[in-house]
């Protein structure tokens, strides 16, 4: 589906190719891009591919778009005057909707979508031939259209391969509020297909993983572990992978870790700090700006790998971390924060006597 980014709009857009760094850039001609919107508010993207150059994934191979979970198909734009990006997701797979092949004297990939702007995209239709030829018409323009948007430089992305091409000054025909057509670019301008040579912004946060970026927030499609995260926008260190594997990786911000048993990576990052930008894990909870366990949490775990302390319990709550138990099923030994005597409760797993009496506090066993 669309993903448009611009300031204050929180969107996600996951590549799921192999890195930047892996992946094979073709410049291209660019036959045609047509961007309108018209005053009854319908819209329509056009973009005409036609160059021998053009990289055709090899069907049946990592990067055919109709083999069922392989990568989506991403194509997004940079106008030189608007600092969204437009960016549009095709999703993989053969089905209706979606992509069919045909083998030939050239192979072709088609994808269909009669229901966009609705169904699984935005997108109507993408005819790729071999030999040179795509073509994409979406029934979204990505952009407000409110003015002039100058060059636009587009990029097609299929798993480790992209295409791109920019319609610069001398390509465009006409560009106003509502419109803008260009035709007959060049390859010539570009020597790859990287973000800042098709006209776009780097910015962290925008929920787009660039090329100098190990990863954005929203995204951790060049992270490399599970669980990896990013820094939040705003501290040192931003848009690069954080958590997940602690021997490799780090923590996020104020953290510790607990579990760890070299050479293993086994271990896991806790938050221990909620000042902003950062907040604490989920179930945990934020205290006059630190980290901390409500009761019937764990705060000290006893199991292997590591004897580790977790997080401590929260003030105010009279708890201590007293009470021993299980935690999510599991097998592991851990204590639990609990109220002492005379403290409040709304239950009997609050107490450490596990006793709540009738008057709301803790009574003895």
């Amino acid at each position: 589906m669309l993903r448009l980014l611009g300031a204050g709009v929180a969107a996600i857009l996951i590549l799921s190719s192999a890195s930047v760094a892996d992946a094979l850039d073709q410049p291209l001609a660019g036959s045609k891009l047509t961007i309108r919107r018209t005053a009854s508010g319908k819209e329509k993207m056009v973009l005409v591919l036609k160059d021998q150059s053009l990289l055709f994934p090899a069907i049946g191979g990592v990067d055919d778009p109709s083999r069922d979970f392989a990568p989506e198909l991403v194509i997004e734009l940079f106008a030189a005057n608007d600092p969204s990006r437009a960016a549009f997701v095709v999703p993989s797979g053969r089905a209706q909707p979606g992509w069919s092949v045909k083998l030939g004297k050239r192979d072709r990939y088609r994808f269909t979508n009669k229901q966009a702007p609705e169904g699984i995209s935005d997108v109507r239709m993408v005819l790729m031939k071999e030999g040179g030829v795509l073509r994409i018409v979406a029934k979204r323009t990505g952009f407000a259209l409110a003015g002039p948007l100058g060059p636009v430089g587009v990029r097609v992305t299929m798993g480790t391969l992209r295409n791109c091409t920019l319609f610069d000054a001398s390509t465009i025909r006409k560009d106003g509020a509502g419109t803008f057509i260009a035709r007959h670019a060049s390859a010539a301008p570009l020597v790859d297909c990287a973000t800042i040579a098709l006209g776009g912004v780097i910015r962290c946060g925008d929920g787009f993983a660039d090329e100098t970026e190990s990863c954005d927030v929203g995204t951790t499609s060049k992270c490399s572990f599970p669980g990896d995260r990013c820094m939040p926008p705003g501290v040192e260190g931003e848009c690069t992978c954080c958590g997940g594997c602690p021997k490799d990786v780090g923590c996020c911000g104020p953290s510790i870790v607990v579990g760890v048993a070299p050479p293993f990576c086994s271990g896991s990052c806790l938050s221990t700090s909620c000042e902003p930008p950062w907040t604490c894990d989920s179930g945990s909870t934020c205290v006059d700006g630190a980290c901390c366990m409500l009761p019937g949490q764990p705060c000290h775990a006893l199991g292997p790998p590591v004897p580790s302390r977790l997080l401590p319990c929260c003030p105010g709550t009279d708890a201590i971390c007293a009470r021993s138990g299980v935690v999510g099923g599991g097998s592991g030994l851990v204590l639990l924060c609990c109220v002492v005597d005379g403290g409040a409760c709304s239950a009997n797993a609050d107490c450490c006597s596990n006793v709540c009496g009738p008057g709301g506090t803790c009574d003895p066993a």
